[in-house]
């Protein structure tokens, strides 16, 4: 008998926690399948059933005052805008993905409400 014969054969488990797992942003922009391609993101309104109104949440903060004109009595911002809507078409379980609840996407390739800022000048 050789040597090798009476070696002992080691099966090693190992039981990997969905917290030890190695999780990225990539992985969620692959689970959605977001791609320049795919227009369906970006050419309608992001609803299953189009009875559905999408509700769009508008926050509009002041960030910095540029100038002040005081003849024109006028004064030129530097706002921040943001824009909140849901889309039916992405969504994710969080705890698929360590827990990622957001991923930054490109907004070119995704639908956005047509909004329009009006400036109004009010004379008193």
């Amino acid at each position: 008998m050789l040597l090798r014969d009476f070696l002992p054969l080691f099966l090693i488990v190992v039981d990997v926690d969905s917290s030890d797992r190695a999780c990225s942003y990539q992985d969620v922009l692959n689970y959605l399948n977001l791609s320049k391609n795919n227009e369906l993101f970006s050419l309608t309104r992001p609803v299953r059933d189009f009875r559905k109104p999408t509700e769009v949440y508008l926050e509009v903060l002041l960030y910095a005052i540029l100038d002040v004109r005081e003849i024109d009595q006028t004064f030129v911002p530097y706002v921040w805008i943001v824009v909140e809507w849901q889309n039916d078409y992405i969504s994710w379980d969080p705890r698929n993905f360590c827990g990622i609840k957001n991923v930054t996407i490109p907004t070119d390739i995704l639908w956005k409400p047509d909004l329009t800022i009006e400036e109004m000048y009010v004379y008193v």
